[in-house]
């Protein structure tokens, strides 16, 4: 009897040491991952979070424009058994996803899904933020508002939009321009996360054009200097290079005297068209204006929803405007020569060609279609199969085998 109270003593005093062990330890932990201000613009996530953290970051975020679902949900269904060809794709899929820094992975074809997993702590309701594969869905969104007949144009010069553009790069160039990057503004550096070349203090917390994006692009829509030629400065649609600002200014160009106008295009419009199951994200600035190129957060499957929408678009027979516009917008606009611009510069190395917010001209896949998002995003699409990859990931290494995995399917 002695013994057993003597144990009990010690396993009490035992589980108090280890609950306060806990409890300290996760104070601590929380304590050094230190919260953004309120709002902080997406290219400052990198200050905040870590690993998975920084793929479900929705938490961070305290301005957020919500589009609750609505009916009918865009279905997939079950892929049922498996023939053999499919099994070893699965199995291929699963080394693939066991071998690298990969959270999230679906294979979808012909509406079946043929592999779905997630890597805690991901999980099927993670909101997850797809970096710059946004700027697919901004594009797509500024599809919706050319073809809702309102006074826009693929032509239209975005100054005449927005007073916001006026005097900057992004103002002086079209939507088209705007879409396919050609704004002849500052280049952006891989390194700064596609931003411009001068802006060093963009996302940090000292800039207040962190969170106002009119002053952000008035900060830094300026002018490129030609490489070639220094005493002449590059003009709109005379070079591809790869920047942020371009879709930035896209929100301003479509929200034109209200800041939620981008945010209505989408809501009204474009969710309802994709037929989302969960509810879906766009950040935006203390003003309203979201931000177009990096921010929209959606479950997997709702991101693999949108390629799906994509898919169809492109088989779509009718003719509709915005079967054109889709059908424009995943073919090569204007041929990716980043390189030329040396190495600080050059994006999408697997790409020959960009469109109105996709890659084209894989190496692996010529025809295939891609969205691309920093820290190893990918949704790859190939329309005559009917094929849907869909790769959430930490590490950009990751995805280095994806576009061969996908040319293999």
């Amino acid at each position: 009897m002695k013994n057993q109270l003597i144990r009990a003593l010690i396993i009490r005093h035992t589980t108090r040491i280890c609950v306060t062990l806990v409890f300290s330890c996760a104070i601590s932990a929380f304590a050094q991952k230190p919260l953004p201000p309120d709002g902080a613009a997406p290219n400052g996530i990198q200050n905040f979070c870590t690993d998975a953290n920084c793929i479900d970051s929705l938490w961070m975020y305290k301005r957020l424009y919500k589009t609750e679902p609505t009916s009918p949900v865009r279905a997939f269904v079950s892929a049922g058994e498996l023939k053999l060809s499919e099994r070893m794709l699965v199995s291929r899929a699963n080394e693939l996803f066991d071998s690298n820094s990969i959270i999230g992975m679906m294979l979808i074809e012909k509406n079946r899904v043929l592999f779905e997993r997630y890597k805690s702590p991901i999980e099927a309701s993670s909101a997850l933020a797809g970096f710059s594969m946004s700027k697919s869905i901004a594009s797509m969104t500024v599809g919706m508002a050319l073809c809702a007949g309102e006074k826009i144009t693929i032509d239209t010069k975005a100054a005449d939009l927005s007073i916001d553009l006026s005097g900057t790069a992004q103002g002086e160039a079209t939507i088209h321009q705007l879409l396919t990057m050609t704004s002849g503004g500052l280049r952006g550096t891989l390194s700064m996360g596609a931003w411009p070349e001068t802006g060093q203090q963009i996302g940090s917390t000292i800039y207040s054009g962190y969170k106002n994006i009119p002053k952000l692009v008035k900060d830094y829509g300026g002018r490129q200097v030609k490489t070639d030629k220094p005493s002449e400065l590059v003009m709109p649609g005379e070079e591809f290079s790869y920047k942020n600002m371009d879709y930035i200014a896209l929100s301003l160009a479509l929200s034109a005297d209200s800041p939620q106008g981008f945010n209505k295009y989408f809501s009204e419009y474009l969710a309802p068209s994709i037929g989302f199951e969960a509810p879906v994200y766009w950040v935006h600035d203390e003003l309203g204006h979201s931000y177009t190129s990096t921010s929209f957060h959606a479950v997997m499957r709702d991101w693999a929803r949108v390629a799906k929408f994509v898919t169809e678009a492109i088989g779509d027979q009718s003719n509709s405007c915005y079967s054109k516009f889709i059908k424009s917008a995943t073919k090569t606009q204007v041929k990716n020569q980043s390189a030329r611009y040396g190495p600080d510069f050059r994006s999408g190395s697997n790409f020959g060609g960009y469109g109105y917010g996709f890659w084209t001209e894989n190496n692996a896949k010529p025809s295939a279609i891609y969205f691309v998002g920093a820290r190893g995003q990918r949704i790859a699409i190939d329309p005559s199969g009917q094929k849907i990859m869909v790769v959430f990931s930490i590490d950009e290494k990751s995805v280095y085998d994806i576009p061969r995995f996908f040319a293999q399917w």
